[in-house]
């Protein structure tokens, strides 16, 4: 297997392989040597984001897979079917069952989803109604 390891200094952010259960890949991020306190809050954010989001996909992951193979269990058991065919197969759903199983996870876990994408921006990003003010309003950029 691939190990991820960046150069003692690297100069610039390395990316690894995605991670086997939140499938993101995690980043090396660089550090100058005169990086600015500002430049060092902006970075210590993104590693703790992208600590936060690793874990938090790992765990949705795992959640997912452990829901998903107690379902197949539970409605293979209520059909009277085996867990394993002849072929030694594990038996499957079909395809609507398992359809009406990740529309249910998925509104199940919509919440969590929704409030992970907005973790950290607020503290350096402005919000909305402040954007006007920024200095590349009249740039020939539309924000509207």
């Amino acid at each position: 297997m691939f190990r991820f390891c960046p150069p003692r200094k690297p100069c610039h952010d390395w990316i690894g392989p995605p991670g086997k259960y939140s499938n993101l890949q995690p980043v090396h991020f660089y550090i100058p040597e005169n990086e600015s306190p500002l430049e060092q809050k902006l970075r210590e954010l993104r590693q703790e984001t992208q600590e936060q989001n690793q874990q938090f996909r790992a765990n949705q992951h795992l959640t997912f897979l452990k829901e998903k193979e107690e379902l197949i269990d539970s409605r293979l058991e209520a059909k009277g079917l085996e867990l394993r065919a002849e072929s030694s197969q594990k038996a499957a759903l079909n395809a609507e069952e398992m359809a009406d199983f990740y529309k249910e996870f998925s509104s199940k876990n919509f919440r969590k989803h929704s409030i992970v994408t907005g973790t950290g921006t607020s503290e350096i990003l402005p919000s909305p109604s402040s954007w006007e003010k920024w200095p590349w309003r009249g740039f020939g950029t539309s924000l509207d």
